[in-house]
């Protein structure tokens, strides 16, 4: 299970590298194909910009949501994304818009503080569970 989730991850940050500058840069000419409003435009590539920086903490999430399943732990990811996607979500917009004054970039802010929040949470999770269940998770990381 450790290969598996240590494999996944690397093949995962491998297809970052190429998805981040595709998002960053391709991103106005993919809004473009969708609307021609400039400001439709300037949003939606702030959204790709900012969601694109996250996708390594995403994969790992994902993995490690799989990892947790593999442990028989499952509902351990309901937990992560109940506090990712709700608590975490409202918390961080509220925290980058009403405190913090941002615009809609508070929403994109927020959402990606969530998910790399949520992703600590996940790893401080597995790696005590992944220590009663296979003896850690860093032990033989290259097995």
């Amino acid at each position: 299970m450790r290969a598996a989730l240590f494999y996944c991850w690397r093949v995962g940050f491998y297809m970052s590298l190429i998805a981040i500058p595709i998002l960053w840069l391709g991103g106005p000419l993919v809004m473009r194909l969708f609307t021609a409003d400039p400001e439709v435009v300037r949003v939606g590539v702030g959204y790709l910009r900012v969601d694109s920086l996250i996708l390594p903490f995403y994969m790992m999430l994902f993995s490690i949501n799989s990892l947790l399943q593999a442990f028989k732990k499952p509902i351990w990811t309901v937990w992560i994304s109940l506090y990712r996607q709700a608590f975490g979500v409202a918390f961080f917009v509220w925290v980058f818009i009403g405190i913090l004054g941002f615009n809609e970039t508070g929403v994109w802010f927020g959402t990606a503080t969530a998910v790399v929040t949520g992703w600590v949470v996940a790893m401080a999770l597995t790696i005590r569970i992944a220590k009663t269940e296979i003896g850690g998770l860093w032990v033989h990381a290259t097995g």
